[in-house]
């Protein structure tokens, strides 16, 4: 686990343990994972803003440009967190 900023960076099998709560206490959590020596070309993120969840998935383009793929907006972590995880096993 890594920190950048206000992110929290973690592996994709870390991301898939979080609980709702935990993601609300850190707040904006994005995945990364490498195989082979190869960071997968994609990853995902969930960030609470205020009164909303954003979940997104992002293709890398070439480090560290991305792109945004899927977008989602929930209401509460809880409702976010089975698209987080759908997504997170997609990649």
């Amino acid at each position: 686990m890594f920190y950048f900023e206000n992110e929290t960076i973690m592996s994709v099998a870390n991301a898939l343990k979080l609980k709702p709560n935990e993601i609300s206490v850190l707040g904006h959590v994005r995945t990364y994972e490498y195989e082979d020596d190869e960071l997968l070309p994609y990853f995902v993120e969930i960030r609470t803003l205020g009164h909303v969840v954003i979940v997104k998935k992002n293709r890398i383009l070439d480090f560290p440009l991305f792109e945004l793929e899927k977008e989602q907006q929930f209401p509460t972590v809880d409702a976010a967190i089975e698209t987080f995880r759908h997504w997170i096993n997609e990649i």
